[in-house]
Protein backbone atom coordinates (compact mmCIF):
# COMPACT_ATOMS: atom_id res chain seq x y z
CA UNK A 1 0.00 0.00 0.00
CA UNK A 2 1.50 3.79 -1.16
CA UNK A 3 0.57 6.67 0.51
CA UNK A 4 -0.37 8.16 -2.39
CA UNK A 5 -3.32 5.93 -2.63
CA UNK A 6 -4.60 8.12 0.16
CA UNK A 7 -5.13 10.68 -2.63
CA UNK A 8 -8.62 8.68 -3.35
CA UNK A 9 -10.00 12.40 -1.27
CA UNK A 10 -8.79 14.25 -4.23
CA UNK A 11 -10.36 11.86 -6.57
CA UNK A 12 -13.54 11.65 -4.61
CA UNK A 13 -13.73 15.62 -4.53
CA UNK A 14 -14.16 15.88 -8.04
CA UNK A 15 -17.58 14.08 -8.57
CA UNK A 16 -18.15 15.30 -5.05
CA UNK A 17 -17.68 19.23 -4.70
CA UNK A 18 -17.92 19.58 -0.96
CA UNK A 19 -16.08 21.54 1.37
CA UNK A 20 -16.53 18.87 4.49
CA UNK A 21 -17.60 15.21 4.67
CA UNK A 22 -18.85 13.00 7.73
CA UNK A 23 -17.13 10.91 9.76
CA UNK A 24 -19.00 7.76 8.54
CA UNK A 25 -17.78 9.53 4.98
CA UNK A 26 -14.38 9.39 5.74
CA UNK A 27 -14.03 5.67 6.85
CA UNK A 28 -16.13 4.49 3.01
CA UNK A 29 -13.53 6.06 1.40
CA UNK A 30 -10.96 4.80 4.12
CA UNK A 31 -12.59 1.13 3.01
CA UNK A 32 -11.98 2.06 -0.33
CA UNK A 33 -8.26 2.26 -0.20
CA UNK A 34 -8.23 -0.41 2.48
CA UNK A 35 -10.35 -2.97 0.13
CA UNK A 36 -8.23 -1.87 -2.87
CA UNK A 37 -5.24 -3.73 -1.01
CA UNK A 38 -7.02 -6.41 -0.38
CA UNK A 39 -6.87 -5.85 3.82
CA UNK A 40 -10.08 -6.11 6.33
CA UNK A 41 -12.36 -3.10 5.85
CA UNK A 42 -12.96 -1.02 8.95
CA UNK A 43 -16.50 -0.78 10.64
CA UNK A 44 -18.32 2.87 9.30
CA UNK A 45 -19.75 3.45 12.25
CA UNK A 46 -15.72 3.56 13.92
CA UNK A 47 -15.84 6.99 12.23
CA UNK A 48 -17.32 9.21 14.81
CA UNK A 49 -15.51 7.13 17.47
CA UNK A 50 -12.55 8.22 15.91
CA UNK A 51 -13.72 11.53 15.67
CA UNK A 52 -15.14 11.60 19.45
CA UNK A 53 -11.49 10.37 20.51
CA UNK A 54 -9.90 13.53 18.22
CA UNK A 55 -8.26 11.05 15.72
CA UNK A 56 -10.30 12.61 13.29
CA UNK A 57 -10.94 16.36 13.61
CA UNK A 58 -14.33 17.70 13.39
CA UNK A 59 -16.27 20.39 14.19
CA UNK A 60 -20.08 19.59 14.70
CA UNK A 61 -19.33 15.91 13.07
CA UNK A 62 -18.01 17.91 9.59
CA UNK A 63 -14.88 16.96 8.79
CA UNK A 64 -13.06 19.01 6.21
CA UNK A 65 -10.99 17.26 3.09
CA UNK A 66 -7.88 18.35 4.43
CA UNK A 67 -8.35 17.24 8.06
CA UNK A 68 -9.57 13.65 5.63
CA UNK A 69 -6.91 13.34 4.10
CA UNK A 70 -4.50 13.73 7.37
CA UNK A 71 -6.25 11.06 9.33
CA UNK A 72 -6.34 8.40 6.20
CA UNK A 73 -2.64 9.35 5.45
CA UNK A 74 -1.73 8.38 9.11
CA UNK A 75 -4.43 5.62 9.90
CA UNK A 76 -2.53 4.32 6.56
CA UNK A 77 1.00 4.61 7.39
CA UNK A 78 0.50 2.91 11.29
CA UNK A 79 -1.23 0.43 8.80
CA UNK A 80 1.32 -0.07 6.82
CA UNK A 81 4.24 -0.10 9.43
CA UNK A 82 2.35 -2.96 11.36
Amino acid sequence: MQIQDVKIVAEWRKDHPVDDLTPYRVIKLLNVILASAGMKECPTQMGYNYAKKGYIKHTNNRVTVEDAQAFLEKYLTNKASK
